[in-house]
Order: structure tokens, then sequence, then C-alpha cells
């Protein structure tokens, strides 16, 4: 029990380091904030992978931010791919099954 649990702190640390080295592509705090929701949304137990429900998941009371974010929200794709690539590509990231896009027009 306890190695399960120090793995899941492992991993929780992982996350929260991907979380400081994307946050600075994104141009507005608010939005920085979103993403690290967004992104706990599609990694946690949120049963559909909606806008309402990543939302809700985030503490949003609408799911409109989730829809900015995904459609106007200014960030650097290309860098954030490269700031990614080698966390999606660590055991980590194959441990919870995890993708990352591959193309900064994604």
């Amino acid at each position: 029990m306890q190695q399960i649990l120090a793995q899941v702190q492992q991993w929780a640390a992982e996350f929260d380091r991907l979380c400081e080295r994307v946050s600075p592509r994104f141009a507005r705090p608010e939005v920085r904030r979103r993403v690290v929701g967004f992104l706990r949304g599609l990694l946690g137990d949120v049963e559909r992978k909606n806008g309402w429900q990543l939302a809700e998941h985030a503490g949003e009371t609408t799911p409109d931010g989730m829809q900015r974010l995904l459609t106007t929200a200014r960030w650097d794709p290309t860098g954030s791919a490269t700031t990614c690539a080698p966390t999606w590509s660590s055991t980590w990231a194959m441990r919870v099954g995890c993708w990352w896009w591959t193309r900064p027009d994604f």
C-alpha cells in the first residue's frame, strides 16, 4: 500500500511540474488555471469528457471558459508540444495512458 501511495504522489508531482512548464505558453493567468483544470478533467475520473463535465470538474459553473480555451485562447502550440514531448514520452505517460499532439496545428 505504501508503494502505491508513493507512486501516486510521484505522478501528482510530475503532473504539477508539467503544469509549471506549460503555463508560460498561455498569455493569461486565468487561461493557465483553466488549462490545469482541463488536463485534470481529461486525466481524472470525469465520466464524459465534454465541456460541461470538464467545467464542473474544474469548479466552473458553465462550460463557456472551457469552450473558449479550446477555440479562442491565445497560446503557443508549437512551444507547448516541444515543452511536453519529454514528459509525454516518459514512463509516467505510459503508466497513465496519456497522449499528446504531435503536430502544432492540432
